[in-house]
């Protein structure tokens, strides 16, 4: 759009349309910020009164606290809505929305009746036809025939088989522009934050211009093309619509940037950013990643963010857990945990396990969703929970499907119930602000950051159509392969003027640290480019490791140590006492071993009020089993409960952590050994030793060692086998792939072998979290593993004595990212690994043999 000045307001003529005139429209354009404060100030001075239409959910919570926060004086607060819930609201009563999972219901049905006209040899064709003719039909588009679909069979067929009383969005919006409006006292309506619509909207949008006075705020942007709103300024002005451009705002928000890998340090990363802005005016967008496990992880830290339709974990997991019981597919701990749910509820265990196997038979039974919808009913009322039962009602709209003669085939039901939304209602509206993706436009704050910016995820990609070329889109006025990147950007842009002080983009590190930035997002010519903004690289509590180090210990004497200390030094500071974790600690990082077993470095002090130490986690697993294995009572999460609430006092946090912390770590600590108990309860007839000591002399070329250890279960069977168990909360090795830093379980088996003179030994490793699924895995040693084992114990032995501890860890595991240590060592471990040198070559075949 081209003369838009600064301040000037003019005229188009109005237009006509059926006869007759259209209410006064004007559209005002700005920043998001200068919107804002013009729709309050429309509101304050009363030039509107009537409702605001505007995108999302997001946004009308948004408005609906600005609103009331700034303009207190207003008597009754106006209607803030989409306009797809505006729509629905003016449907009769009665009316039928179209059913959660419709369109899996309509593909098998176009499978059953047009199969032989479709290609039907390529995967998810009848799932993606139907999700294309749904567009058509919202857009009022009739396509040809084209690369072997016949479109206008499909249409007709789609017109056939449609319920008179069903409802979708083409419907809801053809009914909704047809229906009387009663517009009382109410004479103007605002149209908020839209920048595009498709033909089903733009019928009731042109319907409501016969009916109120219209104003709509649409973002103008000053540093990137306005392309994206051109169809609905060009619709607006056919319409007769009065344009107002409101001034420039020359302040421009700071930009910042924090490089940081993908994954778990990510989320870290975000989460330390919001929490040290706690109390200023923030919002978090979030784009190509999953809100749930941010979420998650920021409540365990104690940083809450604002609900948005909240995930009913609690009755979506009873649900799941019934659901797997009724078709046979659930563990002990699945039975357990429903258990303990139903038993609260009012129901014995024998009546609830009589119940599902009712439930199961009359399931097999059923032949129409009528039938499944009564089934459902009456679990709902067997379960009497409030979340469950209102969100299990979704499932009633199913019964359209039996005029579909669709049979309710359980691979169907499966898919439909993975539709269900488990969630409430936009909930508090305290806690932090934030939204996912597109609902972020229009949101305003004093400083926003935006997590992740990569192309090709956020903003997505071009993709191109496999059903519709670009070509053919362009014609018929379909969405082309670039809309959504397109969006996209745009949003980017609208973010950047939505920001009153501060903009920080949150950005994925790879191993070539090289920061990718979207097309066009920093154009020199209107802001500092990428390599002007500032970039901190997100590196968690590593500057208090560093001056805890300086403070505690000489750092010259670290600073000047590079890996070689000499033979008369190595056999002063010769270890005459090991153990089987500090030997793997020399085979997974020889420095790491000499700062703590030869120099006695301490780790320092986390000092993260978010976090717990995995190895504290570690200790109490640990430490709960010992209770559990001794324990004369049966096994339960309230028993389990009571276990770590003895532990936790034992063994605190080494570090001050926030209470909500403190109970997620205990409550993960009672749902993996919850689901693990079953795995690894003891035999009745076994006699059973927990914390077994084991000590014995390994002889090695450079010397003797005493190995001392601790083994976390031996179990004696009645036949004389012995079998050692090694807990695991973290990454399960497999113990048959004997290398330097997978010694443990050998070692252990060897110490056995010393103690006792008769009888099998087995040795294995448990998992005992769900991080490593709860597996087991045994030791299966022959001759050659044996010496294999003793062999990296001699190399090791003889290194230690001849004084070599260079930093070469294993980098397949990537030790270096969890060392407390790494802020001593000196070497470019990455850039050794990627040359594939080292400063000794046979130094290094160690452990890449």
């Amino acid at each position: 759009m081209q003369g838009f000045q600064s301040g000037k307001t003019y005229c188009i003529k109005n237009e006509t349309s059926r006869g007759r005139n259209t209410g006064l429209i004007k559209v005002i354009l700005g920043s998001p910020r200068q919107l804002q404060e013009r729709w309050l100030s429309d509101y304050r001075h009363g030039a509107l009164a009537g409702p605001t239409i505007v995108p999302n959910e997001t946004l009308a919570q948004f408005l609906y606290g600005l609103l009331k926060a700034r303009v207190p004086q207003m008597r009754q607060m106006p209607r803030i809505e989409s306009l797809w819930d505006f729509a629905r609201s003016l449907l009769p009563q009665g009316a039928k929305i179209a059913p959660i999972g419709m369109e899996k219901a309509l593909a098998s049905l176009l499978a059953r009746d047009l199969h032989q006209e479709l290609p039907h040899q390529v995967p998810g064709i009848y799932l993606n036809i139907i999700r294309h003719v749904l567009e058509l039909r919202r857009r009022q588009i009739v396509l040809p025939s084209f690369d072997g679909i016949p479109w206008p069979v499909i249409l007709r067929w789609l017109e056939d088989i449609w319920p008179e009383s069903l409802y979708d969005e083409f419907r809801v919006y053809q009914y909704a522009s047809q229906a009387p409006l009663v517009t009382g006292d109410m004479a103007s309506l605002a149209i908020y934050g839209y920048v595009e619509a498709h033909e089903s909207q733009w019928q009731l949008l042109h319907a409501l211009s016969h009916h109120y006075s219209i104003i709509v705020y649409t973002p103008w942007l000053t540093h990137y093309d306005n392309s994206l709103a051109e169809d609905w300024i060009k619709k607006w002005r056919e319409q007769g619509a009065i344009f107002e451009t409101l001034p420039e705002n020359a302040k421009k928000p700071r930009q910042s940037a924090i490089s940081v890998r993908p994954g778990t340090l990510m989320l870290h990363s975000i989460i330390d950013q919001v929490a040290s802005r706690q109390g200023e005016n923030l919002l978090l967008v979030l784009g190509g990643m999953d809100s749930t496990s941010l979420m998650r992880l920021a409540q365990r830290r104690g940083v809450i963010f604002r609900e948005k339709n909240a995930v009913l974990y609690q009755a979506k997991n009873v649900w799941t857990a019934f659901w797997r019981l009724v078709q046979n597919q659930g563990d002990e701990a699945t039975k357990r945990l429903w258990l303990e749910v139903i038993e609260e509820h009012g129901h014995s265990a024998s009546d609830a396990l009589g119940y599902v196997h009712r439930f199961s038979e009359q399931l097999r039974q059923i032949h129409s969703w009528q039938e499944l919808v009564e089934l459902v009913d009456n679990a709902a009322r067997f379960h009497d929970i409030d979340d469950l039962s209102r969100t299990l009602t979704a499932c009633r709209d199913w019964v359209i499907y039996d005029q579909w003669h669709i049979p309710p085939r359980i691979d169907l039901i499966e898919e439909l119930w993975q539709l269900i939304p488990f969630k409430k209602s936009y909930g508090s509206r305290s806690g932090i602000l934030w939204a996912e993706g597109l609902n972020a436009r229009m949101l305003t704050a004093k400083t926003i950051i935006v997590a992740a910016i990569h192309e090709g995820t956020f903003p997505r990609g071009v993709v191109l159509d496999s059903l519709w070329i670009p070509e053919l889109a362009q014609l018929y006025g379909l969405p082309g392969p670039d809309h959504a990147h397109q969006q996209d950007l745009h949003l980017l842009h609208v973010l950047i003027e939505s920001a009153e002080q501060e903009i920080c983009w949150v950005v994925p590190q790879y191993d070539d640290e090289k920061l990718w930035w979207p097309e066009g997002l920093a154009p020199e010519e209107e802001f500092d480019g990428p390599d002007q903004v500032p970039i901190s690289s997100a590196t968690r509590n590593m500057a208090k490791i560093r001056d805890w180090y300086v403070s505690h210990y000489d750092s010259e004497v670290l600073d000047a140590y590079q890996g070689m200390i000499g033979q008369e030094l190595a056999e002063a500071l010769w270890p005459h006492e090991v153990t089987p974790t500090a030997l793997e600690q020399y085979g997974t990082c020889p420095l790491a071993f000499f700062y703590e077993q030869v120099l006695g470095l301490k780790s320092p002090w986390d000092e993260d009020l978010y976090t717990i130490s995995p190895s504290v986690k570690g200790q109490w697993m640990h430490k709960v089993l010992e209770l559990a294995v001794k324990s004369e009572q049966p096994i339960t999460a309230q028993l389990l409960r009571q276990f770590v609430e003895e532990i936790a006092a034992r063994i605190p946090p080494g570090n001050k952590v926030l209470q909500a912390v403190l109970t997620h770590a205990k409550d993960d600590v009672v749902r993996d050994l919850l689901q693990v108990w079953p795995l690894i309860a003891p035999s009745s007839t076994d006699i059973v030793d927990t914390e077994y000591p084991l000590q014995w002399t390994l002889h090695t070329e450079a010397g003797s060692w005493q190995v001392k250890s601790r083994l976390d279960r031996v179990d004696y069977a009645k036949d004389g086998t012995i079998t050692i168990t090694d807990y695991k909360t973290g990454i399960l090795k497999n113990p048959d792939k004997i290398a330097a830093n997978n010694l443990q379980l050998p070692l252990y088996y060897e110490g056995m072998r010393h103690h006792v003179s008769e009888g099998a030994i087995v040795a294995q490793v448990q998992g005992i979290s769900a991080k490593n699924q709860f597996v087991r895995r045994l030791l299966s040693l022959d001759d050659a593993q044996d010496d294999r084992a003793l062999q990296l114990v001699n190399q090791i032995a003889s290194r230690v004595k001849q004084g070599e501890f260079f930093p070469l860890p294993r980098l397949q595991d990537d030790p270096c990212r969890i060392c407390a240590y790494v802020q001593l060592c000196s070497a470019d471990i990455k850039g050794i690994r990627r040359r594939k040198k080292a400063p000794r070559d046979e130094y290094w075949q160690l452990w890449e043999d």
